[in-house]
């Protein structure tokens, strides 16, 4: 019984000290353009721990992030990440199979 009274201790003071779901989408995303304060990156890093869906979100921002560097990377290069280890002959050949 002694646990469970401290554990809805911890409970009611993570639910008042740490972000809400909403405002970690938002801090989520801030957070992979600029760093954030010392409180509220703490604050996420915890939530993003606890809760499955704003691990989920996160992770599908941080690739989504991830893949847009990559494009506009290759765009710059004039060849994507992923043609660099096509031959010649396969890129022909993936062109001509398109063109079809």
């Amino acid at each position: 019984m002694k646990e469970y009274k401290a554990m809805k201790s911890l409970m009611k003071i993570m639910n008042y000290a740490l972000p809400n779901c909403n405002e970690v989408a938002e801090l989520a995303s801030f957070s992979l353009d600029e760093n954030l304060p010392f409180k509220k990156s703490v604050g996420l890093k915890l939530h993003i721990m606890m809760c499955k869906f704003c691990h989920r979100n996160y992770k599908q921002l941080y690739l989504i992030r991830k893949l847009i560097g990559i494009k506009l990377r290759s765009d710059d290069a004039g060849e994507t990440e992923f043609d660099s280890h096509l031959s010649e002959e396969s890129r022909q050949r993936i062109s001509s199979l398109l063109k079809k």
